[in-house]
């Protein structure tokens, strides 16, 4: 529920049925991020008020999310080890962001999330198996799984336009 700035835990859940509807692949992501990113920072030693308040899982849902099927297809395990890594680079950054800022009393907020997801992007470039979508083809994950499966089985040997 952190990362819609909710703290009450039955309101994640609303929150997670709801991204459930608009996308199962979504919410299947946004659960494995916050548990690993719940998971690492727990193991980092990470104060215990932060990760009960669900501050060190909020970058890791929306950087799973984003990478496990918004920005690219999911097609694959390199896909998915590459949004484990995003996962786990949004936790660190999160909780060295959270050290840095806390003397001013600032938050993280998403920044984590963004440049981690913007990094992975940029590198997932230069690695086979890994379908981009077009920003001007963003849909719902299943929808930009479903087209490029249609198109991967039916036309393996023409390239598809809409993903690079």
């Amino acid at each position: 529920s952190q990362t819609f700035l909710v703290e009450a835990w039955y309101a994640g859940l609303i929150m997670l049925t709801g991204i459930f509807l608009f996308s199962p692949i979504s919410a299947a992501w946004a659960v494995v991020g916050t548990v690993f990113g719940t998971l690492l920072s727990a193991a980092a030693s990470v104060d215990t008020n932060l990760i009960e308040a669900g501050l060190c899982g909020y970058n890791a849902c929306l950087c799973a999310i984003a990478l496990g099927g918004f920005f690219w297809v999911q097609s694959g395990w390199k896909q998915s080890l590459l949004v484990c890594v995003g996962i786990i680079f949004s936790t660190v950054l999160t909780a060295s962001t959270a050290a840095f800022l806390s003397p001013f009393g600032l938050p993280a907020l998403t920044w984590p999330f963004t440049f981690a997801t913007w990094i992975l992007i940029l590198v997932a470039q230069d690695v086979s198996g890994i379908v981009t979508v077009a920003v001007a083809d963003l849909s719902t994950p299943q929808t930009s799984l479903f087209v490029w499966l249609a198109h991967h089985t039916h036309c393996a040997s023409r390239p598809w336009r809409p993903f690079r």
